[in-house]
Protein backbone atom coordinates (compact mmCIF):
# COMPACT_ATOMS: atom_id res chain seq x y z
CA UNK A 1 0.00 0.00 0.00
CA UNK A 2 1.59 3.48 -1.24
CA UNK A 3 0.99 6.65 0.76
CA UNK A 4 0.92 10.02 -1.63
CA UNK A 5 0.27 12.27 1.56
CA UNK A 6 0.13 13.09 4.92
CA UNK A 7 -1.85 11.62 7.53
CA UNK A 8 -4.50 14.05 9.29
CA UNK A 9 -2.75 13.53 12.69
CA UNK A 10 0.82 13.64 11.32
CA UNK A 11 0.68 17.33 10.59
CA UNK A 12 -1.74 17.86 13.58
CA UNK A 13 1.89 16.73 15.53
CA UNK A 14 3.78 19.06 12.60
CA UNK A 15 1.56 22.00 13.89
CA UNK A 16 1.99 21.69 17.19
CA UNK A 17 6.04 21.03 17.46
CA UNK A 18 5.96 24.33 15.34
CA UNK A 19 3.24 25.87 17.69
CA UNK A 20 5.79 24.90 20.69
CA UNK A 21 8.90 26.66 19.20
CA UNK A 22 7.36 29.62 18.15
CA UNK A 23 7.72 32.62 20.34
CA UNK A 24 5.26 33.75 22.02
CA UNK A 25 4.35 37.78 21.77
CA UNK A 26 3.65 38.08 25.25
CA UNK A 27 7.64 36.71 25.43
CA UNK A 28 8.61 39.03 22.75
CA UNK A 29 7.42 41.75 24.48
CA UNK A 30 8.59 41.21 28.17
CA UNK A 31 11.83 42.95 26.83
CA UNK A 32 9.91 46.39 26.83
CA UNK A 33 12.54 48.38 24.77
CA UNK A 34 14.25 45.37 22.65
CA UNK A 35 10.67 43.83 21.53
CA UNK A 36 8.94 47.18 21.01
CA UNK A 37 12.14 48.22 18.57
CA UNK A 38 11.81 44.51 17.08
CA UNK A 39 8.03 44.39 16.52
CA UNK A 40 8.10 47.95 15.02
CA UNK A 41 11.02 46.52 12.43
CA UNK A 42 9.18 43.79 11.28
CA UNK A 43 5.43 45.73 11.15
CA UNK A 44 8.23 47.87 8.83
CA UNK A 45 9.45 46.03 6.87
CA UNK A 46 5.90 44.02 6.45
CA UNK A 47 4.45 47.75 5.47
CA UNK A 48 7.31 47.97 2.60
CA UNK A 49 6.53 44.24 1.43
CA UNK A 50 2.88 45.02 1.01
CA UNK A 51 3.98 48.44 -0.22
CA UNK A 52 6.50 46.82 -2.95
CA UNK A 53 3.55 44.45 -3.72
CA UNK A 54 0.90 47.06 -4.60
CA UNK A 55 3.12 49.02 -6.42
CA UNK A 56 3.85 45.61 -8.63
CA UNK A 57 0.46 44.75 -9.33
CA UNK A 58 -1.06 48.47 -9.76
CA UNK A 59 2.04 50.43 -11.57
CA UNK A 60 1.67 52.90 -8.78
CA UNK A 61 2.97 53.23 -5.18
CA UNK A 62 -0.06 53.83 -2.84
CA UNK A 63 -1.90 57.73 -1.68
CA UNK A 64 -0.05 58.28 1.36
CA UNK A 65 -1.51 62.31 1.82
CA UNK A 66 -5.22 62.24 3.41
Amino acid sequence: MSRNGFTLIELLIVVVIIGLLRPSPSRVLQHEGKGLRRLDEVRSRNLATAEEAFFYDSAKYTNTSR
